[in-house]
């Protein structure tokens, strides 16, 4: 009998928990149009449909995986047995609105692209899921820019299990309810901090070597001097630089904890980090010890009075401590990276009482080329580039001009220098990328304003494209037309030029031209004007090192007259010139240096020629966001036939504020002056500079300081990819007369 009951209770609850009911109807308390698609095909996976027979479990488990769909705070149902109507009450999230994006901070990324990134919709409830992987797609976004330290937060609130989009002000912007405000802390790295026996250390001098711009001394300095705002956030480039010099420096060992800590500085509008390094520093000796002398072993590279200069202090003192041992030890240190050797080690040896630094300089070992694979450059040509020498203390200068050899010849786009420690040497691996453009375009203009004549036809123009090196064996091919309309002036020139020719230390150049002047241009030369000229020469190139080479150059030219006669001469030059220039558009650093000897003669009548000369000289260096540029150009030909008109000052690209032309003779003096404040550094560099000019042009050399033209005066210029520089410019001459020039290309 109890086993007959037990069956019948056991029955009794499995038809209970299993009941099975034939559905007429699918009713939702609220719409869900916005979702209907994905909550239909999951109620038909379960067979959830008019005229099906289902089950509480089919339904819990469909009612759970559409939760699972993001869009709804609760879901419940009620199964009408009797009548086979299924109603299910929804809950929907509240609807989004809109959607913004306010940024604590200093846009380290564009709004644009952050909203790109937020697959959110609007006017339908908050998907929960959508908004979590927003977040995620913003952090990520943050990521791939270089940037870890951000936070995330928004107006969603929770509340007795109910969402809200609360009205919110951020950024001084009030916001409604329903708009969803996407708020980003973007995390400054504002100061460092050092806790227990780390304070016995020198935070500010600590602080220097890291070479890192905090916010706090970047808050303290005069705006002009303040370099790009983004340099005080930690990247991920800037976390691995730090790191770097943590191991150059003396006082960190294993002993040493490095972390971050948050602060609030009311003044900022973004989060603030605590560079926050606890712990113990490095240990050498235990307790003060005397000393009576200090010694240097091992110390090629730097001469011993150097040294002595940088720790006179610690070799006064006859008790030192663990932290002054330190100290002189990152003292000495910092003398080898400040002439440039990058990796030395120093071991103090403390024996009767005298202290004998030993310097492991280490040299380089194995240099290897990394190429890509589609690499076509030649490896004579790419070995050329390389500066860095086997079995030499490894310097930061070789390093440096490895770079610019690479970079400067127009082959490269990039190249990556990985030093990796092997024993007593560093060996080196270059990774050099090709360029993959194929062409360098150039174009260059000026406008200036003509009198009685029309707008546009104050324009000039030039253009200039390159192909470097298109088969590897280092060749450049060069088109350029200029165009000038204000003169009546129009020419068009082919080049080519070789670098390491058939493996050797020439380099070699050819270039042609064609100048067609349809109403013709007077020389005093021919006494007459003429209307067309080709010219046609070659320019070897011998290299002494690097940077420094042998010039060399020989022409042929053929003018027509207006009456159609000719007059043809023969131009050769030969000089030297040393060029470190680090950049071709915008340059910030390096010298240059041009000297020639050039002569020529008249085919036609030999007993005609000339004979003359030139200097020209730059100089760039760069102080913050501040570059100085000059230039001074020299030069003269004796001339008694009166063959040419060598020299023209006048013009954007001589003296501002005056006209091409200006001044025609044989012998020259000009000086440039550009101080430049750089405004942007983004892909179109911007710069702000004020300028001063002088020149002269003087048959006779004597006189080239009397009667001089000079002008001052401030211009705005772009520096664009691929095509050079766009100035605007105002200057005024000497008589203090006030012109505006639009122009392209660099002055110097």
């Amino acid at each position: 009998m109890k086993k007959f009951l037990l069956i019948v209770f056991l029955t009794f609850i499995f038809i209970t928990s299993f009941s099975i009911t034939k559905l007429t109807d699918i009713k939702f308390s609220n719409d869900i149009s916005y979702a209907a698609t994905k909550v239909d095909k999951i109620l038909k996976d379960y067979e959830i449909q008019k005229d099906h027979l289902v089950g509480d479990i089919d339904i819990q488990l469909a009612l759970k995986q559409i939760n699972e769909l993001g869009y709804f705070t609760s879901l419940n149902y009620k199964l009408d047995e009797k009548t086979g109507v299924l109603n299910i009450e929804i809950t929907p999230n509240p609807i989004v609105k809109d959607i913004k994006v306010e940024i604590l901070g200093d846009g380290l990324v564009d709004k644009k692209d952050i909203l790109s990134n937020i697959t959110l919709k609007k006017d339908i409830p908050l998907n929960i899921t959508d908004y979590k992987n927003s977040g995620k797609n913003i952090q990520r976004l943050y990521n791939s820019k270089g940037y870890v330290y951000i936070s995330i937060n928004s107006n969603i609130k929770l509340n007795s299990n109910k969402l809200t989009i609360e009205a919110t002000k951020v950024n001084n912007k009030e916001y409604k309810n329903g708009t969803l405000v996407f708020e980003i802390k973007e995390y400054s790295l504002w100061d460092i901090e050092l806790q227990g026996d780390m304070k016995k250390l020198n935070k500010e001098k600590i602080k220097n070597e890291l070479g890192f711009e905090f916010r706090k001394e970047y808050n303290n300095k005069f705006f002009l001097f303040r370099p790009d705002v983004k340099e005080t956030y930690l990247s991920i480039q800037k976390y691995y630089q730090i790191m770097n010099k943590l191991k150059q420096l003396e006082y960190f060992d294993e002993n040493t904890k490095m972390g971050f800590k948050e602060i609030n500085i009311k003044e900022n509008k973004g989060g603030e980090l605590l560079l926050v390094f606890s712990g113990k520093p490095k240990q050498i000796i235990d307790k003060d010890i005397k000393i009576k002398n200090v010694v240097f072993k091992g110390n090629n590279s730097i001469d011993n009075f150097k040294l002595k200069e940088s720790i006179s202090l610690f070799m006064k003192k006859e008790t030192i401590s663990n932290i002054d041992l330190l100290n002189a030890l990152d003292n000495l240190k910092k003398v080898y990276l400040d002439n440039g050797y990058l990796y030395v080690n120093i071991t103090p040896i403390i024996e009767n009482n005298i202290i004998t630094f030993k310097f492991d300089e280490m040299k380089v070992g194995k240099v290897e080329i990394s190429k890509e694979a589609t690499a076509k450059t030649q490896d004579y040509i790419i070995n050329s580039f390389v500066k860095i020498k086997e079995g030499n203390v490894l310097n930061q200068k070789d390093l440096r001009n490895t770079y610019t050899s690479f970079t400067g010849s127009g082959f490269y786009s990039k190249l990556d220098i990985l030093p990796k420690e092997d024993g007593d040497k560093i060996d080196i691996i270059l990774k050099p990328k090709e360029s993959t453009k194929l062409r360098k375009f150039m174009f260059g203009g000026t406008w200036t304003p003509l009198e009685n004549k029309q707008w546009y036809e104050g324009f000039s123009f030039t253009t200039d494209l390159k192909m470097p090196n298109p088969f590897g064996y280092g060749q450049t091919f060069g088109l350029n037309v200029k165009l000038n309309p204000v003169s009546n002036q129009y020419e068009a020139g082919f080049d080519y030029n070789v670098i390491k020719l058939f493996s050797s230390n020439v380099d070699m150049g050819f270039n042609s031209k064609y100048m067609y002047l349809p109403s013709g241009k007077y020389e005093s030369t021919f006494g007459s004007t003429i209307t067309n000229q080709i010219s046609v020469g070659i320019s070897p190139r011998f290299k002494i090192s690097d940077f420094s080479y042998i010039t060399t150059s020989m022409a042929y030219n053929d003018y027509t007259k207006e009456d159609n006669s000719k007059y043809s001469d023969f131009t050769a030059s030969t000089g030297f010139l040393y060029n470190k220039l680090d950049g071709l558009y915008r340059v910030y650093n390096g010298e240059y240096l041009s000297l020639d000897v050039m002569g020529g003669i008249n085919v036609i009548e030999p007993s005609k020629k000339y004979l003359g000369g030139n200097i020209e000289t730059k100089y760039f260096t760069t102080f913050q966001k501040f570059t100085l540029g000059t230039r001074v150009k020299v030069g003269y030909v004796n001339d008694p036939s009166n063959l040419k008109s060598f020299y023209s000052i006048g013009g954007m690209y001589t003296v501002r504020g005056y006209d091409f032309g200006t001044l025609n003779a044989d012998s020259q003096l000009l000086m440039n002056a550009e101080l430049s404040y750089e405004l942007s550094t983004q892909t179109i560099p911007i710069d702000l500079f004020i300028f001063g000019d002088y020149g002269n042009a003087k048959d006779d050399p004597s006189k080239l300081l009397e009667d001089s033209i000079w002008s001052f005066g401030t211009g705005l210029k772009l520096t664009i990819p691929m095509l050079g520089q766009v100035r605007f410019e105002y200057s005024w001459d000497k008589n203090l007369v006030g012109k505006y020039t639009f122009g392209f290309g660099q002055v110097f």
